[in-house]
């Protein structure tokens, strides 16, 4: 409009420009009329049509076999053409592929590449053991796979489980031995690893060499316990509470009557007393033998208070004997009514937000099982307006607890993060660092357990504690202490005696039993001592399961048994007599 306002203006016509001069607000109101207009009829004009799949399922995707052109999607209209079946929303390009006969994630492919379902492994050379390598997921068995993964080489069809054993050293029937069951020199299987082998479980192997978890003897008689064998060291327990004494000994594998493993005893004559027990108050006994007379949970009768910050003091007493935990009362000074803390299970505890430069009393009390002890006396410590110094610990001390194991403790240190010990047996002149955690509360704990010393050895030890700063503070001046004797020392000779009857044949005595032909296929004839009578005969194999039993038949038919190792154990008057045979 405005251009041709223009227009009639340059054409100089007075005329003209006099009517378009006079009226020339209406002509610019109508420009503004007209360009309204043609925008409001641009943004009626529909975008370009697009195509749109009808989404039946209402999955997301669409059929590609119906669509429309539209500006707009329709209801129930989509922009993708990607499902392969639109009547049921759990076939799509996103849903998960089952063995269920459909095409599920609409690839293309039925029932493969599942999600979900039987694993398959590869069997490379074809032998039906699979490589745990190489596994994949299909609803049925593809060709070259099958469903175990027990292979130890997928590479030759010789070497899978249940292949014989062969003298090459290599594991050909991939049990993780070599070359067992396969040679000639008998080797036992030592399941404790004590170096004694089971007389039951006897292996042929191609060489005199012990392989690992087997012995070249068969003098074991419990291969599931390496603390049992022919040179265990067993005590006289009189009272038989399963804790012996050191004075009466004997080594044996296995011990008569009246003896154990532990010689930790401190009274042989009472059944009561022992390492097991627990400490009974006031009888005048050592009832758990810890040397200490009625250590049982006992009267704390003396704590100590420590200021950590200016509202904030930490409360420590000695532990106490077969104590469940502890009571710890506190009030402020001059008041009457006590605010208690329950069932802190260790000998300190540290209270936070407490008033500055304030008097506060506190006494602590144990508890053993249901029942309380007296308070301890009352003690009264006034917080600071400062922070107490990060210092070396003034005052400590050693528990020790046994032979190899001690508790050091010492006064808390305010204000630190960590803590170490530095301990050395006398005459060494390096000390070992022993660091210790760091508490809950972000403070050191005032005491470290120590174990795997040396019995009755003397050492020396300092502390230091680490500050807020990271710096460790001097180490505290040094202690020293000596760990107990080692109650099971054997000052005598060790008392060696046989089987109670003084007579009996020991286990894996060859020579009081023959055994021929050894190898056999068919019968085997025991021969025993002259003097000897058969009660029974037992054949095992490597498993150590009863395959035979008879009675006084010296003659056993082996002729149902599979090739392999077997054991021959007979028992007569004497005792008993174990020996291998091979049955071919």
């Amino acid at each position: 409009m405005s251009a041709l306002v223009l227009v009639l203006l340059q054409l100089g016509s007075e005329n003209y420009k006099h009517f378009y001069m006079k009226n020339i607000t209406v002509f610019l109101l109508l420009a503004c009329f007209a360009f309204e207009a043609s925008a409001a009829q641009s943004a009626k004009t529909p975008p370009p049509d697009s195509t749109f799949y009808y989404d039946f399922d209402n999955d997301g995707f669409g059929d590609p076999n119906t669509s429309v052109i539209a500006s707009f999607a329709p209801l129930y209209y989509v922009s993708n053409n990607l499902d392969c079946v639109d009547t049921f929303s759990s076939i799509n390009p996103a849903a998960i592929e089952i063995c269920d006969g459909f095409d599920n994630d609409c690839d293309g492919l039925t029932d493969t590449l599942i999600d979900s379902g039987p694993i398959w492994f590869l069997d490379a050379d074809a032998d039906g053991f699979g490589d745990a390598s190489y596994s994949s997921q299909f609803c049925t068995q593809p060709v070259g796979y099958v469903n175990n993964a027990v292979d130890c080489n997928d590479d030759d069809a010789s070497i899978s489980p249940g292949n014989m054993e062969i003298c090459n050293e290599i594991d050909d029937d991939c049990t993780g031995t070599i070359d067992e069951n396969a040679g000639t020199f008998i080797l036992h299987k030592d399941q404790d690893g004590d170096g004694y082998g089971n007389p039951l479980a006897p292996i042929l192997f191609c060489a005199p060499t012990v392989q690992p978890g087997y012995s070249d003897n068969h003098l074991d008689c419990d291969d599931t316990n390496a603390d049992i064998n022919p040179t265990t060291i067993w005590y006289h327990d009189l009272d038989e509470d399963g804790y012996g004494l050191t004075a009466d000994n004997l080594q044996a594998c296995t011990p008569p009557s009246q003896y154990a493993l532990s010689c930790s005893d401190c009274n042989d004559g009472d059944p009561s007393v022992n390492p097991g027990s627990i400490e009974v108050a006031a009888n005048g006994m050592d009832d758990d033998c810890n040397d200490v007379i009625d250590d049982a949970c006992k009267k704390i009768d003396a704590i100590e208070v420590v200021n950590n910050s200016p509202t904030s003091l930490i409360v420590i007493w000695p532990a106490v004997n077969d104590a469940g935990n502890y009571q710890v009362r506190y009030r402020v000074s001059g008041t009457t009514t006590w605010s208690p803390i329950f069932g802190t299970s260790v000998n300190y505890y540290r209270f936070d937000n407490l008033l500055a430069n304030t008097s506060y009393q506190f006494r602590v009390r144990s508890r053993c099982g249901s029942t309380y002890t007296p308070f301890s006396p009352i003690v009264t410590k006034n917080t600071t307006t400062t922070a107490a110094a990060c210092v070396a610990p003034t005052k400590g001390g050693v528990f020790v607890a046994n032979q190899s194991a001690v508790r050091v403790f010492w006064n808390y240190v305010p204000n630190s993060t960590r803590y170490r010990v530095l301990l050395r047996p006398i005459g060494n002149s390096s000390y070992t660092i022993i660091l210790g955690a760091v508490s809950p509360s972000g403070n050191a704990i005032a005491e470290k357990s120590i174990a795997g010393l040396l019995p009755n050895t003397t050492y020396q030890y300092r502390v230091q504690v680490r500050c807020l700063s990271g710096t460790w503070a001097a180490p505290s001046t040094i202690g020293t202490f000596t760990t107990k004797r080692e109650k099971c020392e054997v000052s005598e000779p060790i008392n060696l005696v046989a089987p109670p009857n003084n007579e009996a044949i020991s286990v894996g005595n060859e020579n009081d039993l023959a055994l021929s032909p050894n190898p056999t296929s068919d019968f085997l004839e025991l021969k025993i001592a002259k003097d000897a009578t058969l009660l029974t005969v037992s054949v095992y194999n490597t498993m150590g399961l009863q395959v035979i039993s008879q009675s006084t038949e010296p003659v056993i038919n082996v002729h149902g048994l599979p090739a392999g190792i077997y054991v021959v154990r007979a028992v007569t008057n004497l005792g008993e007599v174990v020996k291998p045979f091979v049955k071919m």
